[in-house]
């Protein structure tokens, strides 16, 4: 993918969420099943980023917790429900590629269902390295993205194959209800998310695939994929 083009997606994806904000921070308003696994990975007193944070949802569920909470997310209408929802929660408008941070500071770094929305390997792979460069040596990365290999999902796949002059494989436009917004999603395998993860400077130290109830044994039976990764760090 050229350059310009994975910077109007990066574009589309802000002013996507900003169009939808409100409808979309309704739908935001429930746990999902894997929050129950990020509150048992957190400890007191944690410096805990929630990139891609939206509504700040997370925030909630994990505050019990005592931890030192940041949400930074793209969009600035997302952010006005977040502090809306979330007093005395920290957020900042930034983005993958622009974090408002430049330092190891970080504990924990959650990435939500919101890197599947960075468009180009060049681009997630800078996401990766500017994440590993904000988060503690002994810190922990948690990513989680849709399984979009789905049946309901495939189609947007399928779709995307008649554009690969343009976009990656895998890229994809899936619509939000009647609105007329497609966001971007970039459908990522296991084995690319490895990858990734690897050539950034990261060890894999756990991996899960889950479903709305349970943690499944089978990637295709999952709607999200969660990857647990530290920082590779290179001794002389």
């Amino acid at each position: 993918m050229k350059t310009s083009q994975a910077d109007n997606l990066i574009q589309k994806v802000s002013e996507d969420y900003n169009a939808i904000s409100a409808e979309f921070s309704n739908t935001r308003s429930h746990p999902w099943f894997e929050f129950e696994i990020y509150k048992e990975l957190l400890k007191k007193g944690d410096r805990v980023l929630d990139l891609g944070c939206g509504n700040g949802r997370l925030y909630k569920y994990i505050k019990e917790r005592e931890v030192d909470y940041t949400g930074v997310d793209v969009s600035e209408a997302l952010l006005k429900h977040a502090r809306k929802l979330n007093k005395g929660a920290r957020f900042k408008v930034g983005g993958f590629l622009d974090l408002p941070y430049s330092r190891a500071w970080f504990d924990k770094i959650f990435c939500v269902a919101s890197f599947h929305h960075v468009p180009s390997k060049e681009y997630r792979l800078k996401a990766l390295k500017n994440m590993k460069q904000i988060l503690k040596k002994d810190g922990r990365l948690i990513i989680s993205v849709w399984n979009l290999w789905q049946k309901k999902y495939r189609k947007y796949i399928y779709e995307s194959l008649l554009r690969l002059h343009k976009y990656d494989f895998g890229d994809c436009f899936i619509p939000w209800g009647d609105s007329g917004v497609k966001r971007y999603y970039h459908a990522f395998s296991i084995f690319e998310m490895r990858s990734l993860l690897n050539e950034a400077g990261f060890n894999l130290v756990e991996e899960f695939y889950v479903d709305n109830k349970r943690i499944c044994d089978n990637f295709w039976h999952s709607n999200n994929m969660i990857f647990i990764a530290k920082p590779r760090i290179y001794e002389n």
